[in-house]
């Protein structure tokens, strides 16, 4: 079973949306969509249990209702600033900054027997031409920020900020493009 099939809930989402920062409790509900239609919803409760958080998740499983405790564990940053939080998954008590939904619970991928990644299915032959046709999906993205519907591209004779940036980011992708391009042709 691939990643993209699962359920994700991702610590760095959590992050991002202040679960983690305090004052707690702190409640919310995550919602997951696929092609703009809503697929499932859970209940997230952060609260302090000890000296670590706890992610308390609610949600209902064929008709009946399912409430358990995810705890957080925190080692120290590589960068020798602070701490970094990781789940620590209810199953196989690893730690991981990314838990998916196996058997109506959200556990880590050691967790789940023959769990493998998108990428990892793929013969090694086809990983450079499908990694260009990724950069050429995130460099047509990029061009239709730049090039949208009255967007400025000068204001009083110079280029906007988000103008030349886009641009440059626009030239680094092309170059590594180009790069990646190479080798994949040459397989």
């Amino acid at each position: 079973m691939c990643d993209s099939d699962r359920l994700q809930l991702r610590l760095g989402y959590l992050k991002e949306i202040g679960l983690l920062s305090p004052p707690f409790p702190k409640r919310t509900v995550l919602t997951w969509s696929r092609h703009g239609q809503k697929i499932a919803s859970i209940s997230a409760t952060v609260k302090e249990g000890g000296s670590n958080l706890q992610v308390i998740l609610s949600y209902d499983l064929d008709n009946s209702p399912v409430s358990y405790c995810i705890g957080l564990a925190y080692t120290p940053s590589n960068l020798g600033i602070g701490m970094t939080p990781y789940f620590r998954c209810p199953s196989s008590l690893v730690k991981a900054r990314v838990l998916y939904l196996y058997g109506g619970y959200f556990v880590s991928r050691k967790a789940i027997p023959r769990f493998t990644y998108e990428s990892q299915l793929e013969p090694p032959s086809i990983r450079p031409i499908t990694k260009v046709f990724k950069l050429d999906a995130r460099l047509e993205s990029l061009y239709l920020q730049l090039y949208r519907p009255y967007s400025k591209s000068t204001y009083r004779g110079k280029p906007t900020r988000r103008h030349r940036n886009l641009s440059r980011r626009i030239h680094v992708l092309e170059e590594f493009m180009t790069v990646n391009l190479c080798k994949a042709i040459r397989l």
